[in-house]
């Protein structure tokens, strides 16, 4: 993947047992499941996890993407 994409980057999270949480600050959270995730799914989570840690920019388009779909009113 040249350029990044956070929805694309979401949906491998999400697949894998990643979740997300947007606090009323917009403070971004994000997790993964350790129940009803095999060891495989945790791993893949962790490491989408620290890349996201290792690169900020990446993580500050993520931060965006997620308080865009945050604040869309119905």
């Amino acid at each position: 993947m040249s350029a990044f994409e956070p929805q694309a980057w979401l949906e491998a999270f999400e697949a894998v047992g990643g979740f997300y949480v947007v606090t009323d600050n917009d403070r971004v959270n994000v997790g993964w499941s350790l129940e009803g995730r095999s060891c495989a799914e945790q791993l893949a989570a962790q490491r989408l996890f620290r890349d996201m840690q290792l690169n900020a920019d990446h993580a500050a388009l993520l931060k965006a993407h997620l308080l865009a779909r945050q604040h869309v009113t119905a």
